[in-house]
């Protein structure tokens, strides 16, 4: 059952059953003249409000513009896509540090070149209670004719190039959590001969995890565990690559390839991130935050830049050719770490990796533990 939440609205419908009643008009809509229309917001919930749950938005309003929705306490926005003429669609899985609540504001935006309309909404009665199943939306692709052709191009010059390597994967990683529960991130990185299409199979999740190649032979996921997902040790994780009807699969941190030589190939890595990837830890004057670098002949240490929440502290680091350390005092909330470097090769590498600090005391906030 879906609830909708409509700008022309004006009361409850209270003879409606608690989880489809149609409630909380915006408490605001702010718009520039000749701004875009807003005119409706859906949300929908698989599991309430809790860690894992799949929370599904529908905004409809102008056409051919740009959507996104803001949740207090989640600290990223909801990019929304255009499904249909002037509808646009996403979800959002609950991560186990997100702190949502019923009253928890929600601000939905459509922009239109540089102008935008803001509502200000919250969620139906009863949702962070009441399971409310996620629409299934109708995809009516917007796809740039251009941009399609030049992809489509880009995308047979690597098939052509990969027609002479063996098909092979160099390495397969998967980023240490504090505990696989619902609202974890679990972040996938391989690398291996560019031009095929990779997945991920986790044992206890029926579908499997598809990665992108995000520059050639470098391929990334994410996937937030659900409630309903029941996962075994990162161990049991199996990366498939696929060309054409070839494969190859490897299990984390096992390189497995068609010749020795692509067993043996080295790619820089960025290992034992700490704080861990989805871990809180209580705020305290100083957070030590590291890693290492795993590279044939190591990293560059002139290379290596870094960033804490968008801000540079590389001169503030001590870095070596093998690892970097930097004592942070950071304020309670979610904390992102974006480190790159370069190796003696001229191999690049970047990792991203995401941490909670909480006030002492706050669920949570215990010492986080490897899980493998």
């Amino acid at each position: 059952m879906n609830a909708y939440l409509r700008n022309h609205m004006a009361a409850v419908f209270l003879s409606l059953p608690v989880a489809t009643a149609m409630v909380a008009l915006p408490s605001a809509v702010m718009a520039q003249t000749d701004a875009p229309e807003l005119r409706s917001l859906k949300v929908s919930s698989n599991s309430g409000l809790a860690a894992g749950a799949e929370l599904g938005f529908t905004v409809e309003g102008t056409a051919k513009a740009k959507s996104h929705v803001r949740i207090d306490g989640v600290n990223r926005d909801i990019i929304l896509k255009e499904t249909a003429r002037g509808v646009y669609t996403g979800t959002y899985t609950v991560l186990s540090q997100d702190r949502i609540v019923q009253t928890s504001p929600i601000r939905a935006v459509v922009q239109a070149g540089n102008r935008n309309v803001v509502g200000n909404y919250t969620f139906p009665v009863g949702m962070a209670t009441t399971p409310v199943p996620v629409p299934v939306p109708v995809s009516v692709p917007l796809a740039d004719p251009v941009k399609a052709k030049i992809k489509e191009k880009e995308k047979e010059k690597e098939k052509a190039k990969a027609k002479t390597e063996k098909l092979r994967i160099d390495r397969f990683t998967v980023d240490p959590v504090t505990k696989l529960e619902p609202g974890a991130e679990l972040h996938f990185s391989l690398n291996g001969m560019p031009g095929g299409t990779a997945d991920v199979e986790i044992p206890g999740i029926v579908k499997k995890v598809v990665m992108n190649e995000v520059s050639p032979g470098v391929y990334e996921a994410t996937y937030t565990l659900r409630k309903q997902d029941k996962p075994k040790s990162t161990s049991a994780m199996v990366a498939t690559l696929s060309q054409g009807d070839k494969s190859v699969r490897a299990k984390p941190g096992k390189a497995k390839a068609g010749d020795s030589k692509a067993a043996n190939a080295k790619v820089p890595l960025v290992l034992n991130m700490q704080p861990l990837q989805g871990s809180s830890t209580p705020r305290r004057p100083i957070i030590p935050i590291s890693a290492s670098f795993e590279a044939k002949g190591g990293v560059n240490p002139k290379s290596v830049h870094i960033l804490v929440s968008g801000r540079d502290v590389t001169t503030g680091s001590k870095i070596t050719s093998d690892a970097f350390t930097y004592r942070a005092n950071l304020k309670p909330g979610r904390h992102m770490v974006d480190v790159t470097a370069v190796d003696v090769g001229g191999n690049k590498v970047r990792k991203t990796w995401t941490f909670n600090v909480t006030e002492p005391g706050t669920p949570g906030s215990t010492k986080a533990e490897r899980c493998e």
